[in-house]
């Protein structure tokens, strides 16, 4: 049950956390409106280092929205393609090519012209990493 009332809390925060970016308040501004400015600061904070914690260890971030993106994508001389500032790889025969990426909570593939798949990867949730597993 604590866990619970933990997640709840941790839930309201992120919402308010969210509301007062979307104001472009500052944070005395915002705070103002009944929020506890040390409260507000300190819960920013944290969510900010569970977020960096999560990204260096590749997993999604507590909170992250699910996603699901198709979108026309590049793939570089050097066969990869660029996708939430990850590479990653595809086969060197579609070097210079526009292909198409399929991106969801768990995986990341790249499809020919036809819907045929010449990629997959499982979603890595870091920042800038390499990933060559196809």
């Amino acid at each position: 049950m604590v866990c619970g009332m933990r997640q709840e809390r941790r839930e309201v925060w992120i919402k308010l956390i969210e509301q007062w970016k979307e104001s472009r308040l500052t944070a005395k501004e915002f705070g103002q409106a009944g929020v506890n400015l040390n409260t507000l600061q300190s819960w920013k904070w944290r969510l900010t280092a569970d977020a960096r914690r999560s990204a260096d260890s590749g997993v999604r971030p507590p909170g992250a929205p699910a996603t699901d993106t198709v979108m026309p994508i590049n793939v570089d001389k050097t066969a990869f393609v660029r996708f939430d500032t990850n590479n990653y790889s595809v086969s060197p025969d579609y070097a210079e090519d526009t292909l198409t990426l399929a991106a969801a909570d768990v995986t990341v593939r790249v499809l020919r012209g036809g819907g045929e798949e010449v990629a997959r990867h499982a979603r890595n949730w870091g920042r800038r990493q390499r990933i060559e597993d196809h």
